[in-house]
């Protein structure tokens, strides 16, 4: 949420022109009827991917949006509850066509160009591949990356991973005409195998991480028709911020209570939590008819995904090039990288979810 309120006020900052080019061209972006029929869930994906940005700019330029990764915990309770509202009835081949049609095309492009951009020399000094991490990259296999992470050559395709994971074990439950329950009984298995896996098997550590259960708190979240009105979606909205503003405190950086956000067994609760109790929130206001539309933020939400792969090859462009004070960088990034998502969907992303 400071994530959008932060956006918000640069734009104004630059004055009444640059808000309107931006407004326009959310609209001309925006296109109704979009996958999900919550416009709650569409402006949280702005947030959530926008946190997600801001984090990676506070790695380069500073800043106390350090906690930003906790976005991607949204963004995997928000997938368990699309899957569970729109994609209970398709078939499974049908289901897993759509999901490839969506998600790799972009990757693809993104991980090939950047193998081959380290082809130029002293472009991504830092960056390096092999046949066998481009194939495991493209293909959604974890493995590790020179610096010992579980992470692929897109480095932001790390949550990728996880996330055709559930598609795989929620097409085998609809094959099984009972994809919520199957999914989560087969998530539920694989995390309680979690503890007796150690980390030098990356895909075993991968597919029994405990964030899975973000993805299971999603589907039964999109089932739970009692989480509606204007009092409880407050409220869990408020429980959510509370949390939220714990775990951005020193509580979590002092690390004695909560861990870091590598320790996946305890960021279910400081993440995942309140990121479920603020969709839950948004959902139970929209359900009760309670929420107020943002034309441009569900405009981003769209193009979150696009938002989420490309904002790295803009950090790292705008970084090299320019040299500029930390809080300009921040505003140079942020539009840009907006700008250059809103486009991707709108000629490419866009096209492809009419599958």
């Amino acid at each position: 949420m400071t994530a959008c309120c932060c956006f918000t006020m640069r734009c104004c900052l630059w004055g009444g022109a640059g808000a309107k080019a931006f407004l326009i061209l959310g609209a001309f972006t925006h296109k109704k009827g979009g996958m999900t029929p919550f416009y709650s869930i569409q402006s949280l994906r702005a947030l959530a991917a926008l946190a997600v940005v801001l984090f990676h700019i506070s790695m380069v330029c500073g800043g106390w949006w350090y906690k930003g990764w906790m976005g991607v915990d949204i963004f995997f309770v928000i997938s368990g509850f699309i899957m569970g509202t729109v994609g209970t009835h398709d078939r499974p081949k049908v289901f897993l066509l759509k999901r490839a049609i969506r998600l790799v095309p972009l990757y693809w492009a993104m991980t090939l160009g950047m193998c081959v951009l380290s082809l130029v020399p002293g472009l991504f000094a830092q960056f390096s591949f092999t046949g066998v991490t481009l194939f495991k990259s493209l293909f959604f296999i974890p493995h590790f990356n020179p610096e010992g992470k579980i992470w692929p050559l897109l480095v932001a395709g790390w949550s990728l991973n996880y996330e055709m994971l559930f598609y795989v074990l929620f097409a085998v439950g609809l094959y099984y005409k009972r994809p919520i329950v199957i999914a989560s009984g087969l998530l539920g298995a694989l995390m309680l195998m979690g503890p007796w896996v150690p980390y030098e098997h990356p895909i075993e550590w991968a597919w029994t991480d405990p964030m899975l259960t973000e993805f299971v708190a999603g589907l039964w979240l999109s089932q739970a028709r009692m989480v509606r009105g204007r009092g409880l979606g407050l409220g869990l909205i408020v429980c959510s911020v509370v949390l939220y503003s714990i775990t951005m405190g020193h509580v979590v950086s002092w690390g004695w209570m909560l861990g870091t956000q590598d320790d996946s067994k305890v960021r279910v609760l400081y993440a995942g939590l309140p990121g479920l109790l603020l969709v839950s929130g948004a959902v139970a206001l929209e359900r009760a008819g309670q929420w107020r539309r943002m034309v441009f933020a569900e405009a981003i939400g769209d193009a979150s995904y696009s938002l989420y792969l490309l904002h790295g090859l803009v950090i790292a462009a705008i970084h090299k090039i320019f040299y500029l004070p930390a809080g300009m960088e921040t505003v140079l990034i942020l539009a840009v990288s907006v700008v250059a998502s809103l486009l991707c969907y709108r000629f490419l992303n866009g096209p492809l979810r009419a599958f």
